[in-house]
Protein backbone atom coordinates (compact mmCIF):
# COMPACT_ATOMS: atom_id res chain seq x y z
CA UNK A 1 0.00 0.00 0.00
CA UNK A 2 1.46 3.68 -0.76
CA UNK A 3 1.62 6.21 1.26
CA UNK A 4 -0.11 9.78 0.10
CA UNK A 5 2.12 12.79 0.78
CA UNK A 6 -1.14 14.43 1.39
CA UNK A 7 -2.21 12.63 4.71
CA UNK A 8 0.88 14.04 6.28
CA UNK A 9 0.42 17.50 5.51
CA UNK A 10 -3.34 17.23 6.52
CA UNK A 11 -2.36 15.40 9.85
CA UNK A 12 -0.10 18.47 10.54
CA UNK A 13 -2.67 21.05 9.69
CA UNK A 14 -4.79 18.99 12.34
CA UNK A 15 -1.92 19.13 15.23
CA UNK A 16 -1.32 22.92 14.84
CA UNK A 17 -4.92 23.49 15.33
CA UNK A 18 -5.39 21.46 18.08
CA UNK A 19 -2.18 23.45 19.58
CA UNK A 20 -3.83 26.27 19.36
CA UNK A 21 -7.27 25.28 20.74
CA UNK A 22 -5.53 23.95 23.95
CA UNK A 23 -3.62 27.51 23.92
CA UNK A 24 -6.63 29.37 23.65
CA UNK A 25 -8.36 27.31 26.23
CA UNK A 26 -5.40 27.50 28.86
CA UNK A 27 -5.36 31.21 28.52
CA UNK A 28 -8.89 31.72 29.21
CA UNK A 29 -8.63 29.18 31.93
CA UNK A 30 -5.91 31.38 32.89
CA UNK A 31 -7.04 34.14 33.23
CA UNK A 32 -10.75 33.39 34.65
CA UNK A 33 -8.38 32.25 37.59
CA UNK A 34 -6.75 35.27 38.15
CA UNK A 35 -9.94 37.15 38.07
CA UNK A 36 -11.63 34.71 40.55
CA UNK A 37 -8.71 35.17 42.69
CA UNK A 38 -8.36 39.48 42.43
CA UNK A 39 -12.48 38.54 43.66
CA UNK A 40 -11.59 36.36 46.57
CA UNK A 41 -8.72 38.84 47.99
CA UNK A 42 -11.12 41.94 48.10
CA UNK A 43 -13.88 39.85 49.28
CA UNK A 44 -11.35 38.62 52.01
CA UNK A 45 -10.55 42.34 52.65
CA UNK A 46 -14.04 43.23 53.19
CA UNK A 47 -15.00 40.48 55.52
CA UNK A 48 -11.47 41.96 57.78
CA UNK A 49 -12.89 45.23 57.54
CA UNK A 50 -16.16 44.01 58.91
CA UNK A 51 -15.07 41.94 61.45
CA UNK A 52 -12.76 44.95 62.63
CA UNK A 53 -15.40 47.59 62.44
CA UNK A 54 -17.62 44.88 64.64
CA UNK A 55 -14.61 43.97 66.97
CA UNK A 56 -14.02 48.23 68.14
CA UNK A 57 -17.80 48.57 68.50
CA UNK A 58 -17.97 45.55 70.86
CA UNK A 59 -15.07 46.80 72.37
CA UNK A 60 -16.12 50.02 73.00
CA UNK A 61 -19.67 48.84 74.31
CA UNK A 62 -18.30 46.37 76.50
CA UNK A 63 -14.89 47.64 78.22
CA UNK A 64 -15.71 50.97 77.64
CA UNK A 65 -13.05 52.03 74.94
CA UNK A 66 -11.71 50.93 71.06
CA UNK A 67 -8.88 48.46 70.74
CA UNK A 68 -5.19 49.79 71.03
CA UNK A 69 -4.04 50.12 67.99
CA UNK A 70 -1.44 46.87 68.85
CA UNK A 71 -4.18 45.17 69.24
CA UNK A 72 -5.74 46.31 65.83
CA UNK A 73 -2.47 45.61 63.88
CA UNK A 74 -2.24 42.18 65.27
CA UNK A 75 -5.12 40.73 64.58
CA UNK A 76 -6.11 42.69 61.41
CA UNK A 77 -2.53 43.69 59.71
CA UNK A 78 -3.77 44.88 56.35
CA UNK A 79 -7.05 47.08 58.07
CA UNK A 80 -6.69 50.96 59.42
CA UNK A 81 -9.85 51.64 61.65
CA UNK A 82 -10.64 55.41 62.29
CA UNK A 83 -13.29 55.98 65.67
CA UNK A 84 -15.38 58.60 65.59
CA UNK A 85 -17.97 59.97 68.46
CA UNK A 86 -20.83 62.00 68.66
CA UNK A 87 -23.47 62.76 71.19
CA UNK A 88 -26.96 61.59 70.64
CA UNK A 89 -29.91 64.05 69.81
CA UNK A 90 -33.37 64.24 70.89
CA UNK A 91 -34.82 60.87 72.10
CA UNK A 92 -31.12 59.19 71.81
CA UNK A 93 -30.03 62.68 74.24
CA UNK A 94 -28.65 59.50 76.84
CA UNK A 95 -26.60 57.41 74.01
CA UNK A 96 -23.42 58.22 72.22
CA UNK A 97 -23.34 57.55 68.60
CA UNK A 98 -19.82 55.59 67.47
CA UNK A 99 -18.82 55.54 63.92
CA UNK A 100 -16.39 53.43 62.95
CA UNK A 101 -14.89 53.22 59.33
CA UNK A 102 -12.45 50.40 58.61
CA UNK A 103 -10.26 50.44 55.27
CA UNK A 104 -8.46 48.04 53.63
CA UNK A 105 -6.64 48.37 49.95
CA UNK A 106 -6.05 45.28 47.06
CA UNK A 107 -4.29 45.19 44.25
CA UNK A 108 -4.84 48.71 44.38
CA UNK A 109 -8.99 49.25 44.52
CA UNK A 110 -10.01 50.77 48.44
CA UNK A 111 -12.33 48.23 50.37
CA UNK A 112 -14.13 50.54 53.05
CA UNK A 113 -16.95 49.52 55.06
CA UNK A 114 -18.62 52.18 58.24
CA UNK A 115 -20.71 50.52 60.83
CA UNK A 116 -22.48 52.73 63.50
CA UNK A 117 -23.59 52.01 66.73
CA UNK A 118 -25.06 53.94 69.67
CA UNK A 119 -23.77 52.88 73.33
CA UNK A 120 -24.77 54.47 76.54
CA UNK A 121 -22.67 57.40 78.04
CA UNK A 122 -20.13 56.30 80.05
CA UNK A 123 -21.06 58.64 83.34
Amino acid sequence: MKKNPKHYGLVMIEMVVSLFLLLALTAALMSATRFFGHANRQQLARQQCIAAAQAQLDAIAFGGSPLSEQDMKQLWPAVTCMVDKTPGLDVWQKLDLYTVNAKAVVHGREISIQAKRYIRRQE
